[in-house]
Parts: structure tokens; C-alpha cells; sequence
């Protein structure tokens, strides 16, 4: 039996059930997180369900074959394992992003402090780490130290379907404004103000700020109202648009479509998803050179533009034009990312692996 060990307010969860569900034996597999509408999640594929917060965790922990952990996030599961490493020989860990870039936040609860340490303690046991990079594979090895082998992962999303994405009409008919689109969340690692800034310079032009802010981490509220209280003070109220309801996978991807131009200012891997639906939207996407994602895109054979283009432009068709070949191969090659059978092949070699492995 696999445990999966993954919260339901990540963007992969729904769509992850569904893959299983569809794809694979799901009586093999049971998942331990936050439900708050387990009967939701239950019909979504029949798969077993264990609340994080039940006193029946420990004992799924020792009762599964195998355990993935899709994001290292939980302080319990965390405990548990540097509690009870003889665990950790059945475990994979898939590494979110978040999970080993908290190693650089700055102001760190000692609560923080203490769970990191415990993740160095234990990532050097755990066989298997998953990365949905080579450059967070490397980082991982070298912050973390760990040793397993590398495995790769893949995510089906929402608003990435195959059908839906080929419903799309990207030929971004003639507006009366230009649309751009800021970061994907209300965390500070999407650099947001340093992006406004970069965008001063069009301030007089006929622009649009989009601005995700739905959600974040901790008290996200508050960092939300800066940014936006920022945008305002450059481009005024009238140019400045917030996103701060939730959205459905596919109301989302139509949002992501209306947008001419994604500035993703993001100082670590972040917002993949995000990007990945600007580029199948057709849309022209920025990036920093110096991410782990900058190297990631390129081997993809998917070519972004560098974010810090935009102070060299003289005008406001320089920043939103993007060369008619260039787009259409960015779209192959996130389309071919995007296909249902690649996302299976990556798990099945994921499961059958740690299978054979235990076998031996």
C-alpha cells in the first residue's frame, strides 16, 4: 500500500486523485492530510482517506509499504519520521519547492528553526527524492544532503487538460488595453514591487495590472494590501486589478488567457504552474535568469524571456511583442509536458521502482 501524504489546498490534489483513480489500482493507494470535505475527496476516487489530525496516522505510517510525501510541510509527519527514522527507508520524498526553500526565509520562528534541522537530520536516509528539476535535485542534495536517488515528477493540472487547453482562442483579439499579469500568489518571494517598478516606465501607456493575490502563506492579507497599495501609488487605481477570490481550475485558465504579458519575478522555483498556462495561453512570459526554472524551461525547449529585458525597452511594444514561431514552439513543447500518458509514465516508474527496490 502507498501512503500519500498530501493537503488538500494544494493545486495538484484534486487532479492528482483523479489521475490515480483512472489510471491506476486505487486500492493501493491512501491518502493522509487535511480534508475538510473528505466525502469530496472520497468520490473524486474512491481512494482511502486519513486525516492528519486522526490518532490513526502513526499507524498508517507503519501499516503502508511505501510512503510519498508530496511536499515535506507536515510538522507530525516531519516529527514522526526523525522520531522513527527506521521509516524513512520506504519513503520518497517529492519536493514542492516551498519545502526546502523555507531553508532561506529570513526571521525564522524558532518553530521553523527547530523542523529544519530535523529535515537535515533525516533527508540523507530517505532513499528517494523526486524533483520536478535537476536544479532542485541539486539543491537538495546540497542544502539538505541528501543521498537517494532521483526520481522525477509531474503533476496533472486543472486548468491544463487537454481539451480545455485546445479550446482556447489565443489569438488575443484586439483589446483596448494591454494586460499584465504579476506573480501568482501573495508570498514575497514573487518580488512583486521590484516588478512594478520595472513596469514604471509604461505608466502613461493604456495597461492593465493583474495582480494574484488569493492566496499565500501566513498572514497573506497583509502582504497582499502592500503590493496593491504599491501598484496604486504608480499606475492609479483605475489600472490596477487584484485578484483576491478563489478561482475554478477552468475560470482561472480563462483569466490566465485574457493577459498579454506574464512578469514572473519569483526569486526561487515558484508559480510552474502558473507559467506553464501563460505559455499554452499563448501569452509572452518573463522570467529570472537566476532560478533553478530559467535552466528548466530552456531544456523543455521552451524559450521565456529574461525579466530584466524590460529596463533596456523604449516602449511598450517592445515589452508585449513576442516572434509568431517562438510562440508556437513554446506552445509544442508545454502541450507535449502537459500529456495525460507522459504524467502516468512518471508514476508508474515512480511506484514500480520503489517496488522492485523493496523486493530485492
Amino acid at each position: 500500500m502507498f501512503l500519500h501524504i498530501l493537503g488538500s489546498n494544494s493545486m495538484f490534489t484534486k487532479e492528482f486523485f483523479k489521475m490515480l483513480s483512472t489510471h491506476f489500482d486505487k486500492t493501493e493507494h491512501v491518502f493522509l492530510g487535511k480534508y475538510p470535505d473528505e466525502a469530496q475527496y472520497r468520490k473524486l476516487n474512491g481512494c482511502g482517506i486519513v486525516q492528519s489530525v486522526s490518532l490513526k496516522m502513526p499507524v498508517y505510517l507503519y501499516r503502508s509499504d511505501y510512503i510519498i510525501i508530496h511536499g515535506m510541510f507536515n510538522k507530525a509527519v516531519i516529527l514522526a519520521l526523525f522520531l522513527q527514522p527506521w521509516l524513512l527507508k520506504k519513503c520518497n520524498w517529492v519536493v514542492f519547492g516551498a519545502d526546502i526553500y523555507i531553508r532561506n526565509k529570513k526571521n525564522k520562528s524558532l518553530t521553523d528553526k527547530v523542523f529544519e534541522w530535523m529535515k537535515r537530520r533525516i533527508a540523507p536516509k530517505i532513499p528517494y527524492i523526486s524533483t520536478f528539476s535537476d536544479g532542485d535535485w541539486k539543491l537538495v542534495q546540497d542544502w539538505y544532503g541528501a543521498k537517494g536517488r532521483n526520481l522525477k515528477a509531474s503533476y496533472p493540472l486543472a486548468a491544463c487538460n487537454a481539451e480545455l487547453v485546445n479550446s482556447l482562442d489565443r489569438s488575443k483579439k484586439q483589446k483596448d488595453c494591454i494586460d499584465i499579469i504579476i506573480g501568482n500568489s501573495a508570498t514575497a518571494t514573487n518580488q512583486h514591487c521590484q516588478a512594478l517598478d520595472m513596469l514604471k516606465q509604461f505608466k502613461d501607456e493604456n495597461i492593465r495590472i493583474h495582480l494574484p493575490l488569493n492566496y499565500g502563506l501566513g498572514d497573506y492579507q497583509a502582504y497582499a494590501k502592500k503590493v496593491t497599495d504599491y501598484a496604486v501609488s504608480i499606475f492609479g487605481s483605475e489600472k490596477v486589478v487584484p485578484l483576491t477570490e478563489k478561482l475554478s481550475g477552468e475560470e482561472y485558465l480563462k483569466y490566465l488567457n485574457s493577459m498579454d504579458v506574464g512578469l514572473y519575478n519569483n526569486d526561487r522555483q515558484q508559480a510552474m504552474g502558473n507559467i506553464t498556462q501563460m505559455v499554452l495561453c499563448g501569452a509572452k512570459v518573463y522570467i529570472r535568469r537566476d532560478t533553478n526554472m530559467w535552466e528548466h524551461y530552456r531544456h523543455l525547449g521552451c524559450q521565456l524571456h529574461d525579466i530584466e529585458e524590460i529596463s533596456g525597452y523604449d516602449s511598450i511594444d517592445a515589452l508585449i511583442r513576442e516572434d509568431a514561431e517562438l510562440k508556437l514552439n513554446n506552445i509544442a513543447a508545454m502541450s507535449a509536458r502537459q500529456d495525460m500518458g507522459l504524467k502516468i509514465q512518471i508514476w508508474q516508474t515512480a511506484f514500480d521502482t520503489m517496488k522492485q527496490d523493496a523486493a530485492k
